[in-house]
């Protein structure tokens, strides 16, 4: 059966590669860019120094990905780029982030018509990332400077308080005089 009809299995055949071809010459490359981030949640600050800080709940790499995915850094890559926002959908197929298995890296993924498009907005988006995240060590130290500016004052002002308590109890209790007779009875016990 399969001799007697063997130019109905050609054209199949035929027919099928014809497609595949077209198909492949159709389609558009798509080239994949990578950039590499190590995230680290910074130096602790000590427990004595620290304000009651409201603990985090959640995975802390799990919030790293959406904040990267987040339209204020998707939209500070794109300003960094400097092209039209146009341009830039037609360019930029797909993109996403992605944890390394068991690492703190991340990986920001780009796939694009244009490989240097793909590149440029990957290093564009970890930049708009490095610098968001500059900005939040930057809001921590100042809230941190302006805590501990605050504590002592506080302090300086017990201080003073304690000082002010303690002349005005020598002055009531004659502390002065008692001290003069006390060295007077200590050099006398001594000679």
């Amino acid at each position: 059966i399969v001799v007697k009809r063997i130019w109905l299995v050609a054209l199949c055949f035929v027919v099928s590669l014809a497609i595949t071809v077209i198909m492949l010459v159709k389609q558009v490359p798509v080239y994949r860019s990578q950039a590499s981030l190590l995230v680290s949640k910074g130096l602790p600050i000590p427990q004595r120094v620290r304000q009651d800080e409201i603990e985090i709940c959640g995975d802390y790499m799990e919030t790293q990905l959406r904040i990267i995915q987040s339209p204020f850094i998707i939209d500070n890559a794109k300003k960094r780029l400097n092209m039209p926002t146009e341009e830039i959908q037609k360019k930029l197929v797909r993109f996403w982030p992605e944890q390394g298995w068991r690492t703190a890296f991340i990986f920001i993924k780009v796939e694009s018509i244009d490989a240097n498009f793909a590149r440029d907005f990957a290093n564009a988006v970890a930049h708009a990332y490095l610098e968001y995240k500059a900005q939040e060590r930057m809001d921590t130290s100042q809230s941190t400077v302006i805590s501990l500016t605050q504590q002592a004052n506080r302090l300086r002002d017990e201080l003073k308080k304690a000082e002010d308590q303690l002349l005005a109890f020598e002055k009531e209790n004659s502390v002065v005089a008692i001290q003069e007779r006390g060295n007077i009875a200590a050099r006398y016990l001594a000679s």
